[in-house]
């Protein structure tokens, strides 16, 4: 393999990024460099300041105005204490256990999070986390990646799978860079939440805010990923056998490819997130977001590229491509944001088409039919049997004529509001040959949402491949 310098790093072109030889040799420097007894001193004080600034939670702000700061802080104490016991970091390496200790491990933890909350000066906290990163690990970094973060905010660290990253942000600039155990990135236009993970390849998992899209953005280490669906980035992310899985708002982000939502019961995904501490989603939420999460990552399986859940296979919204990469300068491997591709695949197993004409029908069934498992065409001229069809079936999805007879009763408007009163939660279609202004005129006559493709199969597709 060829062998790039850039100043005094030396990079090796390894696919689509390169790995710095220099920083293999960073957990060995940081043991020549600190005693262990310095760096448990240090985790030791670290785990204080955490241990300090946390106070009981109570379920209103008037429960807890009732006890005293110091006997929150007390009680907050206790479960610390019971919690910190049960984390085993006996196999981890010195640099290893700083690193740990100075990520989100309090963050993710159920039982913290669900019994305790920041004290008043829990910013203490933090601010304390980010001085350790900087007094600790940048001194160890070769001097070229000094410089160029010396500048920066160190925000995060993250350990996992004999693997580490850690972040840092230039918010003036727009600008965040990661170092790892094998690479140097460099991403523009991001800013905002310090999120970090890392997968079983030591590919950072970064996620952030943008003027982009949807206002969020996602990293992999491999695609720096924008949607109009990313518009929240608090869902945890979850690594699992096949990769990762994270969502954003009403989508499912696996490995680079996008998914309807698969957690519905995750209320955070449902939600456009955080910002400034004001959330539209209780802290209950989103703890059991958590828990959500990590039960449907157990059961994907990814097989020939396809998402399996449980036995049924997850069909894609679309796929990011890799970004394209330029080795800078300073040695640090910029990333452009990828190219999304729409997939549409349909999105439904179970669709019924209704109509008094035979040949729509065909027309529908040679459209779709390879896609949908279960595609059922009905040929009728009576409202009330295609109503009593749909309410015995309850298929997915439903694509409606407007008229089924010659005289013009609207049976579709009757059947789409009945549909509605008797709780049904499908996509309902209106397949009718009107133009456009005069579908959107009876879509409103309609107590529910409802699509208006018309008789157009190719914008009957579209609505198709795209699930609320």
């Amino acid at each position: 393999m060829n062998t790039i310098i850039k100043g005094g790093l030396h990079l090796i072109s390894n696919g689509n990024s390169f790995v710095c030889r220099e920083l293999i040799e960073l957990p060995k420097k940081f043991e020549e460099t600190y005693s262990e007894a310095e760096i448990d001193q240090v985790n030791s004080d670290l785990l204080g300041y955490l241990r300090n600034h946390l106070e009981l939670q109570y379920p209103s702000s008037e429960e807890r105005d009732a006890v005293a700061e110091e006997e929150r802080l007390r009680l907050g104490t206790e479960v610390f204490d019971e919690v910190v016991k049960t984390i085993d970091v006996k196999n981890l390496t010195p640099f290893q256990k700083l690193l740990f200790w100075l990520g989100d491990w309090w963050y993710y933890n159920t039982t913290i999070r669900s019994k305790c909350r920041g004290g008043k000066d829990f910013e203490k906290y933090q601010d304390h986390s980010i001085e350790m990163l900087a007094k600790y690990i940048v001194p160890i970094l070769p001097e070229q990646v000094r410089v160029q973060v010396s500048s920066m905010k160190a925000c995060n660290s993250a350990i996992g799978f004999g693997h580490f990253a850690i972040l840092f942000s230039d918010k003036e600039n727009e600008v965040r860079r990661i170092v790892t155990d094998t690479q140097l990135i460099e991403l523009h236009n991001v800013v905002g939440y310090n999120y970090l993970n890392i997968d079983q390849h030591g590919n950072p998992i970064v996620r952030c805010c943008t003027g982009k899209e949807g206002g969020r953005a996602f990293f992999d280490g491999t695609r720096l990923m924008a949607h109009p669906s990313f518009r929240t980035c608090a869902p945890k992310t979850v690594i699992f056998d096949a990769g990762y899985k994270v969502n954003s708002t009403r989508v499912t982000i696996i490995n680079g490819v996008l998914y309807p939502l698969i957690d519905a019961d995750d209320a955070v995904a449902k939600t456009t997130g955080a910002f400034m501490w004001m959330c539209d989603f209780s802290n209950k939420q989103h703890v059991d977001s958590f828990a959500t999460a990590e039960a449907s990552a157990a059961r994907l399986k990814v097989e020939e590229g396809k998402v399996i859940l449980d036995s049924r296979t997850i069909k894609p919204l679309g796929v990011f491509q890799s970004s394209n990469v330029k080795l800078l300068d300073s040695g640090f491997s910029l990333y452009e944001w990828s190219e999304y591709h729409e997939s549409f695949a349909v999105q439904y197993d179970h669709v019924m088409v209704i109509d008094d004409k035979a040949e729509w029908l065909e027309q529908v069934r040679r459209a779709i039919g390879q896609e949908v498992s279960r595609l059922v065409t009905l040929h009728t001229e009576n409202g009330d049997a295609a109503l009593g069809e749909i309410l015995m079936q309850r298929p997915e999805a439903v694509v409606l004529d407007m008229h089924l007879t010659s005289e013009e009763r609207f049976d579709g408007l009757f059947i789409a509001n009945k549909l509605i009163e008797n709780g049904y939660s499908g996509a309902i279609l209106i397949a009718s040959s009107y133009p456009d202004e005069q579908l959107q005129a009876m879509a409103k006559l309609i107590k529910g949402k409802v699509q208006v493709p018309g008789k157009n199969i190719d914008r009957v597709r579209k609505c198709l491949c795209k699930r609320d």
